[in-house]
């Protein structure tokens, strides 16, 4: 049986106990990326809207280029 193994890339919190997180999964030679949306819905005043928007982009971008920096590390591109 192969190891698998959870490389965090990006988490933070999208409100008060609501949090996302991208982890890539690494099992064997497929290495795919997993995004933890929270369990129920997001809501936001349409006035906090933009800045939570913002938020979800910046996690989402960081965990893009920590994948970047890992394949950029290992000499290849993840599978």
């Amino acid at each position: 049986m192969s190891k698998i193994t959870r490389v965090l890339l990006a988490s933070g919190d999208l409100a008060p106990h609501v949090s996302l997180s991208v982890e890539l999964i690494r099992h064997s030679d497929k290495d795919r990326v997993t995004i933890l949306w929270p369990a129920r819905p997001t809501s936001a005043s349409a006035a906090k809207f933009p800045e939570l928007i913002s938020v979800i982009t910046r996690l989402l971008s960081n965990a893009g280029l920590e994948l970047a920096r890992i394949q950029a590390a290992n000499g290849r591109q993840t599978s």
